[in-house]
């Protein structure tokens, strides 16, 4: 397991914090080899049930989910073999090959979060728009070692007004929670990241909103060297081998990015190790969402996806600018 140390540049409105940090890479395979693998054709004729696949088929259609345009994939093949979905509160782009969605973006706003719902009987379905040859199902998932890892988080997905009731507001967040639980919206995942640094991760998102009133994340997949980590179930879903993260403060020009490998990553929630032998460690010990921080210029390079083509140039020099790290407070 190599391992390599990076200077963490923390730019706040009054000072600047310079840390150490170490993250942990598969020897040989350095992150500017991962590529996004190429995707396929959408399926044609009968194999669509009738479904009519015109309104998915361009990309940009959900401004409101990414103002500064959507993320950009620097192979035209996939983007030409690749659905475009709109959600109430996220978009995504759909690989029809590899059956799972390439990118979630979602803009959030902190007064929605004044919303605060448990759901306890949400369960996972398919989008009624497109085939269900292209969608998973959990039975894909039984005895596979992976669990189902939504890229836009149920818990992000809700909305506040001040005038609705408590009653009211409830059938609009379960709605909006069930369409995270739509199956285009999931990947495999190893089963500890969820309760370990991804968890973390997405947590840290919600940290932020209490002190920022919006903010962009995009949430996506890689394949490294363009191959995956095998697939299952019936229709062949391709497992990534990392996950990445992408947080912007629209107003400040502030970000910051993660790439997760998708393995068993020790952690000080998970206090069980399964694999001893394969787990990855942070200097002998715990990992936590630090030890994973890229530029987002390097996130750009290694994922092939191109963000924020509509930002200007000064702010995109803000946000990408070739430091370790970006993020303003």
């Amino acid at each position: 397991m190599a391992s390599f140390k990076k200077n963490i540049f923390l730019i706040t409105t009054v000072t600047l914090i310079t840390l150490s940090i170490s993250q942990n890479c598969v020897a040989g395979n350095p992150l500017k080899e991962i590529f996004i693998a190429p995707g396929s054709k959408v399926a044609g004729g009968a194999a669509n049930e009738g479904k009519d696949l015109t309104p998915f088929l361009k990309p940009g259609k959900c401004d409101k989910h990414y103002p500064w345009h959507y993320p950009l994939i620097s192979d035209p093949v996939v983007t030409k073999k690749s659905l475009f979905v709109c959600q109430q509160n996220y978009a995504l782009q759909y690989d029809t090959e590899l059956k799972v969605p390439l990118w979630t973006s979602e803009y959030l706003y902190q007064y929605n979060f004044n919303s605060s719902f448990t759901f306890n009987d949400i369960k996972y379905k398919l989008h009624e728009g497109l085939p269900s040859t292209l969608q998973a199902i959990p039975k894909d998932y039984d005895n596979t070692g992976y669990s189902m890892l939504q890229l836009a988080d149920p818990n992000n997905q809700r909305v506040f007004f001040d005038t609705y009731t408590k009653e009211k507001l409830e059938p609009l967040n379960k709605d909006l929670v069930q369409e995270a639980f739509m199956t285009i919206n999931t990947v495999p995942a190893h089963p500890t990241l969820k309760t370990g640094v991804w968890g973390e991760l997405e947590q840290y998102v919600r940290q932020i909103l209490v002190k920022e009133p919006t903010l962009m994340v995009t949430t996506g997949i890689i394949y490294e060297n363009k191959k995956s980590l095998g697939n299952i179930g019936e229709i062949k879903i391709a497992i990534p081998t990392h996950f990445f993260k992408l947080i912007t403060t629209p107003h400040k020009h502030g970000s910051v990015a993660f790439i997760i490998p998708n393995k068993e990553i020790l952690h000080i929630n998970n206090k069980k190790v399964i694999n001893p032998k394969t787990a990855i460690s942070c200097e002998g010990g715990p990992c936590n969402i630090n030890n994973f921080i890229v530029s987002v210029a390097n996130l750009e390079k290694v994922s092939g996806i191109y963000f924020y083509a509509n930002a200007n140039k000064y702010d995109a020099v803000q946000i990408k600018q070739n430091l370790n790290e970006y993020y303003r407070k």
